[in-house]
């Protein structure tokens, strides 16, 4: 690989002192560099950090329960607490290791509750009338009872139907948007020269292809990415940066 820049700095520095990071081991290098750290996250570039070492550090973690949805290899660690806080970790040239936790994303769960709040309506002299207006639409399922053992059978084909160009899209879209979020210094797909995509069924796309990617001196490796994306699960369920592609 080519030499490192003198663009990141690496010093002794103080492990955050925030709850999140609470959540995830000390390093045993003091020498690095908190590159950003809120009370949601941080990314910190830990220097004079040798392969075991790394490898200790992913025990420590699985130890504290980053266990869940986990996907690791020798250089690359991801996963999840039971409280959906999400970790990764990547072993990079000059003995460095980059740590990053994000606290969980916000799940769109809480708002239909929310949406259910115009009681204020039903108060009002309008509410009796509502309820009316729902009773004859209660009275039509009961005709369709007996039409629904019928099509009681038909919506399990339609949801392994994702083998369409839209939702080709979509999972591409999640596949770059994840190789984004572990490449933050920049990853390139190349789509128009060698490459897999292919649907597996079970709502399952699978991708493989070339990538450039930057590291934080701004240095480039060709490598090939691939991994597998779930409308079931509604994730990415693999990914990893391969060396060639073989």
């Amino acid at each position: 690989m080519e030499s490192e820049p003198e663009e990141m700095e690496f010093a002794e520095f103080q492990w955050p002192d925030t709850e999140i990071a609470k959540l995830m081991p000390v390093p045993k290098s003091t020498i690095g560099n908190i590159n950003w750290s809120q009370d949601y996250g941080f990314v910190i570039y830990v220097a004079d950090t040798s392969l075991d070492d790394y490898a200790a550090y992913v025990k420590e973690c699985e130890a504290l329960g980053f266990t869940l949805e986990c996907r690791k290899g020798d250089d690359y660690f991801y996963a999840d607490n039971a409280d959906g806080y999400h970790v990764a970790l990547n072993y990079q040239e000059g003995d460095i290791m980059f740590i990053r936790i994000d606290e969980p994303k916000d799940e769109p769960v809480s708002e239909p509750p929310v949406e259910e709040t115009p009681t204020e309506a039903d108060a009002s002299s309008e509410a009796p009338s509502e309820p009316k207006v729902e009773e004859p639409a209660e009275t039509t399922p009961t005709d369709k009872t007996t039409s629904e053992p019928e099509p009681s059978g038909e919506p399990a084909e339609p949801k392994d139907d994702y083998s369409d160009s839209a939702h080709r899209s979509q999972a591409v879209q999640a596949f770059q948007n994840y190789g984004d979020y572990i490449c933050p210094y920049g990853i390139e797909y190349h789509w128009f020269h060698q490459n897999v995509s292919e649907y597996e069924g079970n709502g399952v796309w699978h991708f493989k292809v070339g990538v450039t990617i930057t590291n934080q001196f701004d240095a480039e490796r060709e490598a090939v990415a691939e991994g597998r994306v779930s409308f079931i699960e509604e994730e990415v369920t693999e990914f990893e940066i391969l060396d060639d592609w073989d």
